[in-house]
């Protein structure tokens, strides 16, 4: 089979945890961003179950912020096979890049912080999610369980971040312009 990365159309795969809230906006997001003609965009969590609805705070929120309606997606696995299959690997924490450099150790190079995109500081980045862990300072926390306004920072968030990167995307990845991938720390 030849490999996807050899073809013109790319592969942007957008991951979080359990594919229910963060990287399900991403998914949409992109897909919006980006001209379907160039651009896959696919999402997939390190613990989803398969098969589950997006959460309906995370339905809510994209559709009052940027008017995409998220509802008939459904959640999927991260599994190697899908990383194999994609050129971009955008992950929500440092948790699971490295969840998916253990998948795939060869792909570490493909994978980058969505939250590196940020174009300014957020407060978003300043919260702990469930995982609790306040050191991975360019992550985009999980809202599931949070109140609307969670949902709705987090969103925000998520259409800041991903404005940036299709833009970076749109002008051929420019390596100047590239916050960098997670090789370089994930195998420490």
């Amino acid at each position: 089979m030849p490999s996807l990365r050899s073809r013109s159309r790319k592969t942007v795969l957008a991951v979080c945890f359990g594919n229910l809230c963060r990287s399900p906006i991403a998914e949409a997001l992109l897909h919006h961003y980006l001209p379907s003609d160039r651009w896959e965009v696919i999402s997939a969590g390190t613990h989803a179950v398969g098969g589950d609805p997006p959460a309906g705070g995370a339905c809510n929120a994209i559709a009052k912020l940027a008017g995409l309606d998220i509802s008939l997606q459904r959640s999927s696995l991260l599994t190697a096979d899908v990383l194999q299959h994609s050129d971009y690997i955008f992950v929500m924490s440092q948790r699971q890049a490295v969840w998916a450099a253990d998948l795939d150790p060869g792909i570490a190079p493909h994978i980058r912080l969505l939250g590196a995109f940020a174009p300014k500081p957020s407060l978003t980045y300043q919260l702990t999610d469930i995982s609790g862990d306040p050191t991975d300072t360019m992550k985009i926390p999980d809202p599931m369980g949070g109140n609307r306004r969670v949902y709705e920072a987090c969103c925000r968030t998520i259409i800041d971040c991903t404005k940036a990167v299709a833009n970076w995307l749109d002008a051929g990845a420019p390596a100047t312009e590239d916050p960098g991938t997670v090789a370089d720390w994930i195998n420490d």
